[in-house]
């Protein structure tokens, strides 16, 4: 058995049996999903239809820029907080098959009243204050 395989097999384990509370116990597969500031808001089911449109169709819309007094949190539930600031870091391990590979979120999505596990078009990563949205292709500051 190569050095670390053990490792690797006791953490496959761990994920197999266990579903999760909060995001952040899926820093078993990378520790950037730990505990940390910076926040993932998933589209709630009911604003899936618009935000999954992308940017350039909600500004259309006149649902963007958001007016000051409107909250992310009409539109998104609040998944969780996190350590990566890297957006592309933090859309890749945000697929379902790299954080959830066995469904360990499922009871957490369900909870939270989500529809998704896979970050997509439409879901928002707050890096201190500033709202940046999944759009279609990269990203796009929201506020």
């Amino acid at each position: 058995m190569r050095r670390g395989t053990s490792t690797i097999v006791a953490k496959e384990l761990e994920a197999d049996s266990m579903q999760y509370e909060s995001l952040n116990d899926a820093a078993i597969w990378d520790t950037g999903l730990a505990a940390g500031n910076i926040e993932i808001w998933y589209m709630r089911p009911e604003s899936t239809r618009d935000w999954m449109m992308g940017y350039d169709w909600l500004v259309e819309k006149g649902i963007l820029p958001l007016s000051r007094n409107a909250s992310i949190g009409e539109t998104h539930r609040l998944l969780g907080s996190i350590r990566e600031a890297n957006l592309n870091k933090i859309f890749r391990m945000l697929q379902g098959e790299f954080w959830s590979p066995e469904g360990e979120a499922r009871n957490l999505i369900r909870r939270l009243g989500l529809g998704h596990t896979s970050m997509s078009v439409g879901d928002v990563i707050d890096i201190r204050g500033k709202y940046i949205m999944v759009d279609r292709t990269g990203f796009k500051a929201i506020n």
